[in-house]
């Protein structure tokens, strides 16, 4: 327990030492190879069981999460500019909720996979940071829209579409970023 306290990576082997540690009537060598066996061949149908019912990987996983997240944000961003030139009113709390959960998750997976140093494992870590400053971001942009100009910008027709446009190739980006992808060149220029 001690160990497992001092090196949390080595809390299954508690496990083993408990197996081992119980009294048996055969000999010492003869008990420590049954139980060897006996943990070993457990050990292997957990993770065969493991791998059969969750077969997704923690990076996999994180990436997923990570693609939901941005999906949220993409959503935000088009009722925010959809609120700014077109008046069109549309209740964000329920994104507010699903990011939440989404980010939730993805920081939860990047924590376990992150290592000492700085290896790739921190990169997922960083993303999900990146993703939450995005987010934040787009909070501040829908509260700037929302409570400085109303309902809707006084705007010419060729302002309206360049915000269309705009409002386009942002959210097409945030999609290509949600399934890790590049964004068309297109989608930049703007």
């Amino acid at each position: 327990g001690g160990i497992a306290a001092w090196k949390p990576g080595w809390r299954y082997g508690v496990v083993a030492a408990a197996g081992l540690a119980v009294g048996s009537d055969l000999g010492f060598w003869e008990t420590a190879q049954n139980r060897g066996i006996a943990i070993f061949a457990g050990a292997a149908v957990g993770i065969a069981a493991g791998l059969l019912v969750w077969p997704e990987s923690a990076r996999a996983r994180a990436r997923r999460q990570m693609g939901e997240a941005l999906s949220i944000c993409r959503d935000l961003l088009q009722a925010t500019l959809s609120t700014s030139v077109l008046g069109e009113t549309e209740d964000v709390s329920e994104l507010h909720s699903r990011f939440a959960i989404a980010i939730s998750a993805a920081r939860d997976t990047a924590q376990s996979l992150k290592v000492r140093g700085r290896g790739p494992e921190h990169r997922y870590a960083d993303a999900v940071h990146r993703i939450e400053r995005l987010w934040h971001a787009l909070l501040i942009l829908d509260r700037t829209i929302e409570s400085k100009v109303g309902d809707r910008l006084p705007a010419s027709d060729d302002t309206v579409e360049k915000v269309k446009a705009i409002q386009s190739a942002t959210c097409d980006a945030l999609e290509c970023a949600a399934r890790f992808q590049r964004a068309p060149a297109e989608d930049l220029e703007i």
